[in-house]
């Protein structure tokens, strides 16, 4: 860790995963958004840069899915 800039593991453990969630945002347990910069190695370490500094026991989150409701639709329930 360096200020905005971690170097995060034991999230993957595939340079490919990493490369195929780059785009969804991080989040830490303290509120701190980011993003993937790009991976380090083989074996599933990413650097990651955040909006304000990172202390040493936050936690990386990444989302990976919303809840969506359906739509309302009257013929279906005829």
């Amino acid at each position: 860790m360096h200020k905005k800039k971690a170097t995060v593991r034991y999230m993957f453990f595939d340079p490919k995963d990493i490369k195929y969630f780059k785009p969804v945002e991080l989040q830490t347990k303290n509120g701190l958004r980011g993003h993937i910069k790009d991976s380090l190695g083989t074996h599933g370490l990413m650097k990651c840069y955040f909006n304000d500094h990172i202390k040493h026991n936050d936690v990386v989150c990444m989302h990976l899915y919303r809840r969506v409701y359906p739509k309302w639709f009257e013929g279906a329930w005829d």
